[in-house]
């Protein structure tokens, strides 16, 4: 697994969002989460005070956070609720796209372009903290920290993470090793150096034909998408003279760029998955930093579809306290 920094895995979370998709599932999900992912995150609620306070780590979009705003107001609750991500965060999307959420997304302070780890709010400030498919992504031992040290005594901390099923991992695997195979080609390198000047249009489009006919000539060239997508770019451009490819600069450039972040995010993901191969030794981390595991085990949808792992924990109460 490659170790991107910061900027790089910022950059491509950031496009992700910038989609416009609330849920990390937007294929099975319309607006935000239901069923029983809403119903986990509504019972989280008991547990905040009036008044209290939210973190939602990793937030992406807000889905988790707004849930909890839904959930805290139904109850006739107010908190502050904080929302914080690497990826640059720009709620007024979800606003414009999801019109009947703008009610909650005024509730939530939205903290994009910040680490987790690095978060500078007070210690033991929240009566909560909540993630989804979101703190896995950080460093185990310092987010297992940052969790202890923000969370007051008595607080509670609630986790989904992924399903690590193992159909969908060999898939990832699959797509990642055709990701090394566009790689190995030279695509991200040629397109880097033309971006920089280092290398002219017609060197480019030669580049480029060279790396069409690599994956053209592979077995499996004809039955994966992503090598499909590959090939219409690369057999279009090819044919262009330069002057055109010119002109299509920018839109070629964030073509290639979109396919390099999409590794990316497809690298980190399968680093997640050997993460979660055991879900006690992952709780072990807050543990040793000293939360209570108080529960964990599986979270379906609809009864049926494996779609996370649940982790609640508790920090004990301060034994010097009345």
């Amino acid at each position: 697994m490659h170790a991107p920094d910061d900027d790089f895995r910022r950059r491509s979370w950031s496009r992700y969002w910038a989609s416009g998709a609330l849920t990390s599932l937007p294929e099975d999900f319309r607006a935000n989460y239901d069923g029983e992912i809403r119903s986990f995150w509504h019972g989280r609620c008991a547990d905040v005070p009036d008044g209290g306070r939210v973190l939602d780590v990793c937030t992406g979009n807000g889905a988790v956070a707004l849930l909890v705003a839904e959930g805290l107001a139904a109850m006739g609750q107010t908190a502050t609720i904080t929302a914080v991500d690497l990826a640059d965060i720009q709620p007024q999307r979800i606003r414009q796209r999801f019109p009947a959420l703008a009610k909650y997304i005024d509730t939530i302070g939205f903290v994009g372009n910040q680490p987790f780890e690095a978060v500078a709010l007070d210690d033991a400030s929240q009566d909560l903290i909540v993630s989804q498919y979101g703190i896995e992504y950080c460093e185990p031992e310092p987010a297992a920290r940052q969790c202890a040290r923000l969370l007051k005594p008595g607080g509670r901390m609630a986790l989904v993470t992924h399903a690590t099923d193992s159909a969908m991992r060999a898939t990832m695997q699959q797509e990642l090793e055709q990701y090394e195979v566009l790689a190995d080609s030279g695509l991200f390198q040629r397109a880097r150096e033309w971006r920089s000047g280092s290398l002219g249009a017609e060197g480019f489009v030669r580049a480029l034909a060279r790396i069409d006919a690599v994956i053209r000539g592979r077995p499996d060239a004809s039955g994966s998408p992503l090598f499909g997508y590959v090939l219409g770019l690369t057999g279009q451009v090819a044919r262009w003279q330069a002057a055109r490819l010119q002109a299509q600069r920018a839109a070629v450039i964030d073509a290639v760029v979109q396919l390099e972040d999409g590794r990316s995010r497809l690298d980190q993901m399968l680093g997640v998955h050997r993460l979660l191969e055991s879900p006690e030794r992952f709780a072990g981390h807050f543990e040793q930093a000293g939360l209570a595991l108080d529960e964990h085990g599986p979270l379906t949808y609809r009864g049926t579809h494996a779609v996370g792992h649940r982790l609640l924990f508790s920090k004990p109460d301060d034994p010097g306290r009345d």
